[in-house]
């Protein structure tokens, strides 16, 4: 595994930084637009269908979470 996949040392090393630091790394996602949620799924690892409600897109993305 490398330093900078996800699941590594590194990668846990951050989200406790992040957790320590109060922030969740989850943007606001009745601010985003379609678009941009499938942008941040695909960096998370999911793949979205834009068809789809907006709310619909929000709720798979916190499922996935």
């Amino acid at each position: 595994m490398a330093w900078y996949e996800k699941g590594s040392l590194l990668d846990k090393f951050v989200k406790t930084l992040d957790k320590w630091a109060g922030n969740t790394g989850e943007p606001n996602f009745e601010e985003l637009t379609k678009t941009e949620l499938e942008d941040y799924g695909r960096t998370i690892g999911i793949e979205l269908d834009r068809r789809k409600k907006k709310a619909t897109l929000i709720e798979e993305l916190r499922a996935f979470r």
